[in-house]
């Protein structure tokens, strides 16, 4: 499926038709975005035919409050308009990445100013921008968060990842550990006392590398040797988000930063750079990239293939690269249900792009980090970045897995707490997701590295793959017979690591006698057949059933950049079924999202693979007289209510208990920005036949 981004429009230089010495040049209110083209790479690259701009204008979105704009060599950034801030370029250890960074300029609005009403225009000479692209808020965070006993959660993730130390074991010396970056939503004084939920992501994903390299959660182990950069500034001028959003300019912003701290430090220490967020991207982009990479990193590649902002991002990582920087990113998470997007997400799917040379290093470097590369038959090249996918405890693809975004390889990511240090909240909201997965090959990588300290990055991750075993990635794979390694502490480093049996049994977790419904509905809301939908997504098979009036989306999913996964819109619901009891939903709406209909969507994932999906009507079952509707806390919703997706006899209760559900999500219709998306997460599916009773 082609990527939804729109072609991005070239700059007024190009735009302006004005023959005298300056010329107003507006900048295009469309979306970021990139595309495959044609052409050669034997020398300057010429721009491609100026599009219509009402054409390409896409008036469904807001206008941006960004954008970059890319000048051609000599010139300088075109003051900001007024009400705008122009950022200064970024200065970093390397004059000749300063220099191709210098021709990028970046300008927001303050956050204190509301949307703009029109963009404004730049004044510069003719010829001097070469095009200008809206910078979107498009990085999301790539997880999501779901319900949990913390110490069951932790105690599934250790085995799982085969994450148990043996006793006696010499772990990797506090000295010798690689640093690692998360470039994520915590800034470097986030702390957990006092941290939002938007920021809580970043903070999660710093907690399972230490869970990894951490024996018994030792106090003060990894102190100083994981750090923070804050690539969501939209955090820190709203405290009260419950998304985390960025653009690629600030993610890009944010990996410098990691970079020049790391450098800072004077260490011999290696670092393995996390980066647990993503955004869409359309494979056709890689092979046009590949034909231009080498335009790009030497400053000639001119055309609408990649945004500002993504030639940047490129340009810095591949700076990154020659350092023999270990950068991991997520695979990528659907949102909006199962079969709502497919395909890879950036910058994960950039590890099929060829690393830079021997050569291509030398010229990014200052000749005083030459050293580092060795002698040209020493060199070894090492990848802008390595993908990392989620599987379950059942070794199948995570409910939010995005189809066809082809991981490299997987790690477990499903329902993962860790421990906060805070007694007040001592473990962390579960999160499902492929951040998590990224995350934990961050933790392995650098435990591995540490203790092989003579090996380089592409070295570490192909020893770390060719030590596990290997299965099938259904719906992620691009064909149903990929094959991708299943990544485990203890395959790799036996000798510090073993998997113990998960004994631990939650505490927390009641569970009532499953009792017959006493009630059960005669008249089940009935689905409309005409509103039937069945979509593929790789090999992922969606069934969607709704009822007339059913809510909707108002257009396709924005392209977004951000951690994977988000804020739980319902971080405590729960679907639990038994054949005497039949099956309940107990629902609980986080207040601070604003729903818009009544209409709630449940995807049953089957073991099978496939998944049903089926639009419910909440409005009877939660409203009461006193309250009215009360989504937030909505207990007990029986599903014997709701019609069976395809036998009249029976009720959607009797189609959970039959299929045997062992993992579900629940959505809801969000508005935001003048656009209305399915919002949800993975909640606990519970079989109460399998579960005993409390003593």
């Amino acid at each position: 499926m082609p990527s939804p981004r729109r072609l991005a429009v070239l700059t007024a230089l190009a735009l302006c038709a004005c023959s005298t010495k300056s010329c107003e040049c507006p900048v295009p209110d469309l979306p970021s975005t990139s595309t495959t083209a044609g052409g050669s790479t034997g020398g300057p690259i010429p721009a491609p035919p100026i599009p219509d701009l009402e054409l390409d204008r896409d008036p469904s979105r807001p206008l941006p409050r960004s954008f970059v704009a890319k000048i051609v060599p000599g010139e300088s950034c075109p003051t900001a308009p007024p009400g705008w801030d122009l950022s200064p370029p970024p200065t970093v250890s390397s004059t000749r990445l300063t220099e191709l960074l210098a021709r990028y300029c970046a300008y927001q609005l303050p956050s204190d100013v509301p949307h703009p009403g029109s963009m404004p225009s730049l004044s510069a000479p003719p010829g001097a921008i070469e095009r200008i692209a809206a910078d979107y808020a498009v990085v999301l965070p790539q997880a999501t968060v779901v319900r949990g006993t913390g110490e069951a959660r932790q105690a599934l993730f250790r085995e799982r990842m085969g994450v148990s130390f043996v006793h006696g074991a010499t772990n990797v010396a506090d000295a010798d550990r690689p640093y690692v970056a998360i470039v994520d939503t915590a800034d470097p004084d986030t702390a957990w006392p006092g941290s939002t939920k938007a920021q809580q992501h970043g903070l999660i994903m710093g907690g399972i590398v230490s869970e990894i390299r951490c024996p018994e959660d030792a106090p003060g182990c990894d102190s100083g040797r994981v750090f923070y950069e804050q690539a969501f500034p939209s955090i820190e001028h709203d405290p009260t988000a419950l998304e985390a959003r960025g653009t690629v300019w600030s993610l890009n912003l944010a990996v410098l930063e990691a970079i020049e701290h790391w450098r800072d430090l004077h260490d011999d220490a290696p670092l393995v750079l996390n980066m647990s967020v993503g955004w869409p991207w359309d494979e056709n982009q890689s092979r046009a990239l590949e034909e231009r990479q080498e335009s790009l990193l030497s400053g000639r590649m001119r055309g609408q293939w990649l945004t500002p902002s993504e030639e940047a991002l490129l340009l810095t990582l591949s700076w990154a690269s020659c350092q023999r920087v270990l950068a991991i990113a997520a695979a990528g998470n659907t949102r909006g249900g199962a079969c709502a997007e497919e395909g890879p997400m950036a910058p994960a799917a950039w590890e099929d792009l060829t690393p830079p040379s021997f050569d291509q290093c030398q010229a990014l470097l200052d000749p005083a980090d030459h050293d580092a590369l060795g002698t040209r038959d020493e060199f070894e090249a090492n990848r802008l970045v390595y993908s990392a996918g989620g599987i379950d405890a059942n070794e199948q693809p995570i409910v939010n897995a995005r189809p066809l975004s082809q991981p490299k390889r997987v790690l477990y990511a499903s329902m993962v707490s860790v421990p906060t240090g805070d007694a007040a909240r001592p473990y962390s909201m579960p999160l499902t997701g492929t951040s998590v997965a990224s995350a934990a090959l961050s933790g392995i990588a650098a435990q591995y590295w540490g203790m092989h300290p003579e090996l380089r990055p592409a070295q570490v991750i192909e020893a770390i793959t060719n030590g596990s075993s290997t299965i099938d990635s259904g719906s992620a794979a691009q064909s149903s017979s990929a094959q991708v390694p299943v990544i485990r502490a203890d395959q790799m480093l036996s000798g510090l690591y073993t998997r113990s049996s998960n004994t631990y049994e939650p505490p927390s977790i009641a569970f009532q006698p499953a009792t017959p419904d006493p009630d059960p509905n005669p008249n089940p809301t009935q689905l409309s057949l005409s509103q039937i939908a069945r979509v593929t997504r790789g090999s992922r098979e969606c069934t969607s059933y709704a009822f007339a009036g059913a809510g909707s989306t108002t257009d396709e999913p924005w392209p977004e950049l951000a951690p994977q996964p988000q804020t739980p819109i319902c971080p405590t619901c729960d679907l639990s079924h038994s054949a005497t009891g039949g099956a309940t939903l107990d629902v609980a709406v986080d207040p601070e999202f604003e729903i818009i209909t009544t209409t709630a969507v449940l995807e049953l994932h089957l073991p099978s693979g496939s998944v049903t999906q089926v639009s419910l009507d909440l409005e009877d079952p939660c409203s009461n007289p006193q309250e009215g509707l009360n989504l937030r806390s909505c207990p007990d919703v029986k599903l014997s209510r709701y019609a069976h997706p395809s036998d009249g006899t029976k009720t959607l209760s009797d189609y959970v208990v039959e299929s045997d559900v062992g993992a579900a999500t629940l959505s809801f219709y969000v508005t935001e920005d003048r656009s209305t998306q399915l919002y949800g997460n993975e909640i606990d599916v519970f079989d109460l036949d399998e579960q005993s009773s409390p003593d």
